[in-house]
């Protein structure tokens, strides 16, 4: 496979974005590409861009180098690194899906960009809601490490050196750095320039609204987590990554005594199961819901109540008013959707639920063994060798999505079916509606195509 240079890749991301920003989606035109006679599978497209949603391309069998942006003036050093010399580090990744999925990675920083340096397959990582570093130093020539000379600086103003620096992440505006950092044999975790703590170990942080954030650490033998008001919780023998409502009012996480896992939301653990994964708050922060697992049996927790059991479930998703919910459920090998308490119909696999901008309308992408379709309302749209998560239209149930035909990718707006690419990148509709826009590979033409759905 062509591998794209990573300035040749952010020049292109670049473009798609400008092309796409300009006047709403722009003129549909030809991107004067800086590269020639590449193959789809090394593309580089940035779309958005933006923590915390960081959207990579529907194509299910295609890969690509994403970027993010996290548009703060920031540096990284180590040892007798120079800044001119920073390609001596690399950087470990590790992004989470809304679903929970662990994506890991390598990742480079250019200005203020990270390039993530290896294919990422679109079909499991559509968009990921978290992303973190890890900085690696990678020994070259005659340069040599120090055991004290990891350091951060902001805005050009050096930081505080450490002995290591473990993860970095970036809060939901990409304005503000977190990092775990060490001092002699104990950890802090470092939010802008300040310390918070003193600990055997820290992991699991998250930035919330209003400049809120939580964190794990471990003081001793056991975990508690750690909030901007430097409170602690009780204590726990495993804590599992925390999340805030939107309005920042509730923080909710996993945490497991012994054999039993407990959501824990606002310091009140609830039922205990053998595991539970990464609750979901409703819209207005009011409600909580996870997955959870208990003697060999699955099942959906919201506010409290449980679900019948299954043999497995995942997804659990509100509705934009957060009066609808639904999750994906399984029974042997029959796997479908329960929506507002009813099962849907059976699938050989189903995949996330979305929901219109005024949750009327629910869409999925299902499949019966070689052929996937998407499902709306219960109806069962043209089916196609593989297609993308389904997209609504602002404000309305119209949809749009990305399919392969006969080996090509076309983007299905409506009744409206684009020409056949080598390529299509992420569907972006326009503010009324009315028409789309996405990036297309034909051949080595690079192409910003607008449409207008039917």
């Amino acid at each position: 496979m062509v591998r794209v240079s990573v300035a040749t890749a952010l020049a292109l991301a670049q473009l798609l974005v400008n092309t796409a920003q300009a006047d709403e989606l722009g003129r549909e035109r030809k991107l004067e590409s800086p590269i020639r006679a590449i193959g789809p599978g090394s593309l580089s497209v940035d779309d958005h861009g933006v923590p915390p949603s960081y959207t990579f391309s529907y194509s299910g069998d295609l890969s690509l180098f994403p970027q993010v942006d996290t548009r703060l003036d920031w540096e990284i050093h180590a040892g007798a690194v120079l800044a001119t010399q920073i390609d001596y580090i690399r950087f470990d990744g590790v992004g989470y899906s809304p679903g929970g999925a662990r994506l890991e990675f390598d990742a480079r920083k250019v200005g203020n960009w990270f390039a993530i340096m290896q294919p990422i397959a679109t079909a499991d990582f559509n968009r990921l809601d978290r992303l973190i570093y890890k900085p690696v130093w990678i020994a070259g020539g005659a340069l040599s490490l120090g055991d004290k000379d990891w350091s951060v600086s902001i805005g050009g103003r050096a930081g505080q050196s450490y002995r290591a620096i473990a993860w970095l992440t970036f809060d939901p505006q990409g304005k503000q750095i977190a990092y775990a950092a060490r001092k002699r044999m104990r950890w802090t975790m470092v939010v802008g320039t300040k310390e918070m703590g003193d600990f055997e170990q820290v992991e699991n942080f998250v930035f919330g609204p209003g400049g809120k954030f939580a964190f794990a650490a471990r003081p001793g033998l056991v975990w508690q987590v750690v909030t901007q008001a430097g409170t602690l919780s009780d204590t726990w023998e495993q804590i599992d990554w925390p999340i805030f409502s939107s309005d920042g009012g509730h923080l909710a996480y996993p945490a497991r005594r012994g054999t039993d896992w407990q959501v824990v939301l606002d310091g009140k653990p609830g039922d205990s199961f053998d595991m539970v994964d990464r609750p979901v708050f409703s819209p207005n922060g009011r409600e909580l819901a996870h997955t959870a697992q208990s003697s060999g049996r699955a099942y959906v927790v919201r506010a409290g109540r449980r679900s019948q059991p299954y043999d497995r479930v995942a997804w659990p998703t509100y509705s934009p008013d957060g009066k609808r919910f639904a999750f994906m459920a399984q029974k042997g090998a029959e796997a479908f959707l329960v929506v507002d308490g009813k099962e849907q119909s059976t699938h050989t696999a189903v995949d996330w639920p979305v929901f219109s901008d005024d949750s009327r309308s629910l869409a999925y992408r299902a499949s019966d063994g070689q052929r996937w379709t998407i499902v709306q309302d219960g109806k069962t749209l043209s089916q196609h060798e593989f297609v993308g998560r389904p997209l609504f239209a602002p404000k309305g149930t119209k949809l749009a999505f990305a399919a392969s035909k006969d080996g090509r990718w076309v983007v299905v707006a409506g009744k409206a079916v684009s020409a056949g690419y080598d390529w299509v990148g992420a569907i972006r509709f326009s503010r009324d509606g009315r028409r789309v826009g996405f990036g297309a590979l034909s051949g080595s033409d690079l192409w910003w195509k607008v449409m207008e759905v039917k």
